[in-house]
């Protein structure tokens, strides 16, 4: 073939000598949905609050399934994904306490609890499983150093992003 066939390209086999034909779609593998957002400013965290990261740039949507002005990612497609999230405060001196959580539909799912650092950016990433078409991911952070601090939008540190995983 000259290029990928479209998804309802069909193939013809046999099947105990019973000829079947299948979509394209069906047989292909791809870890789509995929995406990736970042920050295109900086973004203040109250003190001892959830706040949600207002990661407002794609950077990538292989299906259009983020939303820059919920900041959530609702995949659609069922399964396993792989999801990773960072935040980067200002200075170093900034980060005193603080946590980064992924989120599935508003319950913490993927990320720390709030604990002492002594540097400025904490990334996490880890695993979710879909199991409903209005499933959502959302990131939030949460910090405790004493006063309001400043999440800088330095890429690659301050991300989101997720890809279905196959075989799994």
């Amino acid at each position: 073939l000259g290029a990928e066939p479209a998804d309802t390209d069909e193939f013809v086999l046999s099947d105990a000598g019973v000829l079947k034909r299948v979509d394209y779609s069906y047989i292909k593998a791809a870890n789509t949905p995929a995406f990736k957002a970042e920050m295109s400013a900086g973004q203040t965290i109250t003190n001892t609050s959830y706040t949600i990261l207002e990661f407002d740039t794609e950077v990538y949507d292989t299906d259009s399934r983020f939303d820059t002005g919920t900041y959530r990612f609702t995949p659609v497609t069922l399964g396993k994904y792989y999801v990773t999230a960072g935040a980067a405060f200002d200075s170093a001196t900034d980060a005193d306490k603080f946590g980064v959580m992924i989120r599935l539909n508003g319950a913490s799912k993927v990320g720390s609890t709030v604990i002492q650092r002594n540097y400025n950016t904490a990334i996490t990433a880890g695993t979710i499983t879909v199991t409903d078409v209005a499933d959502y991911l959302d990131v939030h952070c949460y910090q405790d150093s004493g006063g309001d601090l400043n999440i800088n939008n330095y890429a690659p540190f301050v991300h989101f992003e997720a890809y279905r995983l196959i075989g799994v």
